[in-house]
């Protein structure tokens, strides 16, 4: 005997070339034709044999020391609690976003001037809707008013800035829609006047207001500015919110 064989157990693969692809005896895609002669191999391959049954316990091996009671740590959590935090930040942030753009599309907006008038103050005739610098958008907005005892009627005139839009309309109630056709383009600055029939009930100086028109992102842009600081200060806690849920997120993630 040789100092090879006396070194090794004494199994050698009778054919290795049908030794090295042994592994694809179980593959479902592997060449029907190989699959026959790789089980006459391991028929008359001791070596082959051998080596397969311990491939076969070495899943076993690995969880032996479950199976037999020992001790087994939890599988690990990367910042669990950082993962409770981005939860709750991003619902609470949800929550405030959803509330504040709520306020801001329901409560109505302040006039603008340094004064800050309430509108419908007092019992003086005024317009109600739009109030002083309000952004509208034409063909789909209202103009409203205080009722004036006495009147069997109202005259509402519009007239832009630049005197090249105008449009006149005379209703019983204290509301009316804003024209379609014609309607003023986006940006259009515009005044409102309203006249009571019979005009002696008309307030010294007038009714009248100064608002424009804009498309959605204009009325958006103004709505917030000019709703309730309360209002402004949920939407700005909660896209702050569920920003920070977003980086905790990603932080998770590179992690």
């Amino acid at each position: 005997m040789t100092d090879r064989h006396a070194a090794d157990p004494g199994f050698e693969c009778v054919e290795s070339e049908l030794g090295a692809q042994i592994w694809q005896i179980d593959r479902e895609d592997a060449d029907p034709h190989l699959k026959v002669l790789l089980r006459d191999h391991l028929a008359v391959c001791d070596a082959c044999r051998l080596t397969q049954a311990v491939m076969q316990r070495l899943p076993e091996a690995f969880a032996a020391p479950a199976e037999h009671g020992a001790e087994t740590r939890p599988p690990l959590r990367i910042l669990p609690g950082r993962d409770r935090l981005r939860r709750r930040t991003g619902a609470w942030g949800g929550l405030a976003l959803a509330a504040g753009l709520v306020l801001v599309t329901v409560l109505p907006p302040s006039p603008a001037g340094d004064d800050r008038l309430l509108r419908g103050d007092g019992d003086a005739p005024c317009f109600l809707r739009p109030v002083e610098g309000e952004v509208v958008t034409d063909g789909r907005s209202a103009l409203s008013w205080h009722a004036i005892e006495g009147a069997s009627g109202y005259r509402v005139r519009l007239e832009s800035a630049d005197g090249a839009y105008s449009w006149e309309q005379t209703v019983r109630g204290a509301t009316t829609a804003m024209p379609d056709r014609p309607a003023p383009p986006p940006g259009t600055e515009l005044r409102a006047f309203l006249e009571p029939v019979p005009a002696d009930l008309a307030p010294p100086g007038g009714i009248s207001v100064a608002f424009r028109t804009g498309d959605g992102l204009d009325v958006a842009r103004y709505r917030f500015d000019a709703a309730p600081l309360a209002a402004r200060l949920l939407v700005g806690f909660g896209l702050a919110s569920l920003l920070c849920s977003l980086s905790l997120r990603v932080l998770r993630r590179a992690r």
